[in-house]
């Protein structure tokens, strides 16, 4: 290809290459946060009013006490309820639980109830907000109501370090892990527009979120690019295999990516030998990649994503830069 000179598309990169930068450096002051906990109002069955508040405010400061843990005020929950007109007091199951920690931006929230039959009993559930469902459930029977105080303090802290064993293991075991298979519409920019038209493929891609800092995430992508030629090019075929790098910003079930990705590219163009298009001659290559971009991933159901995303790359040769724009459109799962 014909020598570019100032390699635009090298200076873009460059650029969004310290902005990424950037959005690490704040996500390793933002990984310093302890885990992010909301505590809604016990529900009451057959006691005196005020019993599941009062032992909702027993819990939420050992909790406090515990020093583990950033617990989320009640006048936030309230306000935030308000705005979205969710009945909170009703809040009973996981699904309403995980809803309402997805709007705090929280890692847990705590739901409960204190009911009684001939003895009062204090039951405490954890809702994982990330997963949509329970991981812990504990219960506590008090015989009087000056009971209820010293058996809600227990069976908090019973909760809150059964809490930090899942943290602890999450951080040396539990990483969450995306597999998408992606489909692409490329458009050639620059000197490769002269070449060749508008082009199609397909890749996989594999990620790891949370890796050293909490959203930090790094991966692999495997693609496979079909251009139709123009002129005197029937047509180019690239395989590129690259390394990704990003920073996953996370909005109810939406996940915003900004991506990095580097690695090479197998390069197969057919070019025609003579002015008829009679004879054709293939020219093989291997050179160094360089993308950056932006997906959205969206749960649907349970575990699995629809993706939308753009991004811009360019392969690099002795002659010059070959740079390209994508949109992308996939389907994947989380593990």
């Amino acid at each position: 290809m014909r020598k570019s000179g100032k390699y635009p598309a090298l200076y873009a990169v460059c650029i969004l290459l310290f902005c990424f930068a950037a959005v690490t450096s704040y996500a390793d002051e933002k990984a310093a946060q302890r885990p992010r906990i909301a505590i809604v109002n016990f529900t009451e069955n057959n006691t005196g009013p005020g019993t599941g508040r009062a032992v909702r405010n027993s819990v939420e400061i050992n909790f406090f006490r515990d020093g583990s843990f950033v617990i989320l005020e009640q006048s936030r929950l309230d306000s935030i309820a308000h705005e979205r007109r969710l009945q909170v007091a009703e809040c009973r199951d996981a699904r309403c639980a995980a809803k309402i920690g997805q709007l705090l931006k929280a890692d847990y929230v705590i739901i409960g109830s204190v009911d009684r039959l001939d003895t009062y009993t204090v039951a405490m559930k954890v809702v994982d907000v990330r997963q949509g469902s329970i991981i812990i459930s504990d219960s506590v029977e008090a015989r009087e109501v000056g009971d209820l105080r010293p058996a809600a303090e227990g069976l908090a802290r019973r909760v809150a370090a059964r809490i930090r064993g899942i943290g602890k293991k999450r951080r040396t075991f539990e990483y969450p892990v995306y597999i998408t298979a992606n489909f692409q519409y490329f458009f050639p920019v620059g000197y490769l527009r002269r070449l060749a038209d508008a082009g199609y493929g397909a890749s996989v891609s594999a990620r790891i979120e949370d890796i050293f800092v909490k959203n930090l995430l790094a991966g692999m992508e495997v693609q496979f690019i079909y251009f139709n030629g123009k002129k005197t090019m029937r047509h180019a075929i690239m395989v590129p295999v690259t390394a990704q790098f990003g920073y996953s910003l996370e909005i109810w079930r939406l996940s915003f990516v900004p991506l990095v990705s580097l690695g090479a590219v197998y390069s197969m163009n057919n070019y025609y030998s003579d002015i008829l298009h009679l004879t054709r001659s293939w020219r093989r290559g291997v050179q160094f990649m360089l993308k950056a971009g932006m997906v959205v991933d969206c749960m649907v159901y349970r575990n699995f994503h629809v993706r939308i995303g753009a991004e811009y790359g360019s392969s690099f040769e002795e002659a010059g830069d070959a740079p390209f724009i994508s949109c992308i459109a996939g389907i994947g799962v989380k593990f």
